[in-house]
């Protein structure tokens, strides 16, 4: 039975216990066309190699089945509860396990002595891949493909562009130097990433470098980007990483389609209580970005000047809240979408304590996400020019870094503040 069978046979193993509590071994002979002795001979190097986690149990008929266990959180995930002792449940001699073990070492050193030469040509490749590259590449998978995957969200953070990455290994192994290509074009410049990782910038794309990725787990992180034009933007990339064999994979990222430019709305007048429903309808895409201004004394006239700039957009006052706990107004508009139908969007400016906030809601995540953008591109610059904040002085970002909502406070540079929704403790700026 060749490597490659194996590793054929522990993925359709987590790919089926990923919708099944036990696994028949009499599937995995039909499945592979093995006899119970190969069969038994494949786990016990997939034991080996750390490849599988569970046990073997025998039914009540004589049928035998792999169950996979959660793991406890204490466990070694190095240590499978796989045991030898459940795999040979019948004469020992009849497996030779120092010779399972030699072949398994003997294997792996090959594959490692030719890693340096696949991984170079490689590297040569990313520089000059075309589509088709990638393609070829990706049919090379054998064992993860199914199970890596890269999702991306576009955020907000201020007036800033934010790609949310999470990037996904729900395989039983781990990968290793993973590497992230994003290709944004040149109406956006980076800014930043958040949490830290090491950044190779180019003309157009970056390298955001990952590591290593261990199995059942994934990484989540944020790209920034300044916005230089106002433009349909596209943003696309490529995933490597090297697999659990020592072999180089690619990945081909699903492209981002972002219209930064914003529709024309029409004022549209509603009553308070059409505005309650409205933000109450599960359907509705909501998102809320807060502000922190650094030495602003006058919140009254800065939430003015945000109110006069959701106004400069075409959106009509309907109410407006006022007491010591909470200042915020609602605003809302129409307009028409690529696709012929008409949208209807909420805007609340708001203020509470001494934090800056605008919320939105609306059928469309891509028209929430453009207007709170733009809107505080806007109102940052309104704050500049009136010399509310300095000029070098952008505004702060107020959402949690975990759970998105807006922290209660905006405190002081360097100084801790506890998310009132998941308790983390973070430092705004």
């Amino acid at each position: 039975m060749s490597a490659d069978q194996d590793i054929q046979v522990a993925s359709f193993i987590v790919k089926y216990m990923l919708t099944h509590k036990r696994l028949s071994l009499d599937i995995l002979k039909d499945k592979f066309n093995l006899d119970d002795l190969k069969i038994r001979k494949c786990l016990i190097r997939l034991y080996f190699r750390g490849q599988i986690y569970g046990r073997i149990q025998q039914n009540n008929d004589g049928k035998l089945f792999l169950i996979f266990l959660e793991q406890d959180d204490n466990q070694d995930i190095n240590k499978p509860a796989l045991t030898l002792d459940e795999i040979i449940d019948w004469d020992i001699n009849e497996f030779d396990l120092p010779s399972i073990k030699s072949s398994i070492q003997a294997n792996d050193a090959k594959k490692l002595s030719n890693s340096g030469t696949e991984t170079e040509s490689f590297d040569q490749d990313m520089l000059v891949s075309t589509p088709e590259d990638v393609e070829i590449s990706r049919s090379k998978e054998t064992s993860q493909k199914d199970f890596i995957s890269v999702e991306m969200r576009i955020g907000i953070s201020t007036y800033k562009i934010c790609i949310r990455i999470h990037v996904k290994n729900a395989s039983q192994d781990m990968i290793n130097d993973a590497r992230l290509k994003f290709n944004y074009g040149n109406m956006l410049k980076f800014d930043n990433l958040k949490p830290k990782h090491v950044v190779k910038l180019e003309e157009s794309y970056i390298w955001v470098d990952l590591g290593t990725i261990n199995a059942t787990q994934g990484k989540i992180f944020e790209i920034y980007f300044n916005q230089t034009q106002k433009n349909q933007i596209k943003i696309d990339g490529l995933m490597q990483y090297k697999s659990i064999d020592g072999y180089a994979r690619v990945l081909r990222l699903y492209p981002i389609d972002i219209d930064t430019i914003l529709p024309e709305f029409i004022p549209h007048e509603v009553s308070i209580s059409f505005v309650k429903s409205f933000m109450k309808n599960k359907e509705m895409f909501k998102r809320i970005q807060g502000f922190g201004i650094p030495l602003l004394n006058d919140l009254e006239k800065a939430k003015s000047f945000l109110e006069n700039i959701t106004e400069t957009f075409n959106f009509m006052q309907i109410s407006k809240i006022k007491n010591k706990k909470i200042d915020m107004s609602f605003y809302f508009a129409k307009t028409e979408i690529k696709s012929g139908e008409i949208c209807e969007v909420l805007v609340v400016p708001q203020i509470k304590k001494n934090v800056l906030a605008l919320y939105s809601c609306s059928p469309y995540e891509h028209i929430v996400v453009n207007v709170l953008r733009q809107l505080s591109f806007d109102f940052q610059k309104l704050l500049q020019e009136e010399n509310l904040s300095e000029k070098d002085q952008n505004l702060i970002n107020l959402n949690c870094v975990k759970c998105g909502n807006v922290l209660g406070l905006f405190p002081p540079k360097n100084e801790f503040v506890a998310c009132r929704f998941c308790q983390l403790l973070q430092k705004p700026w």
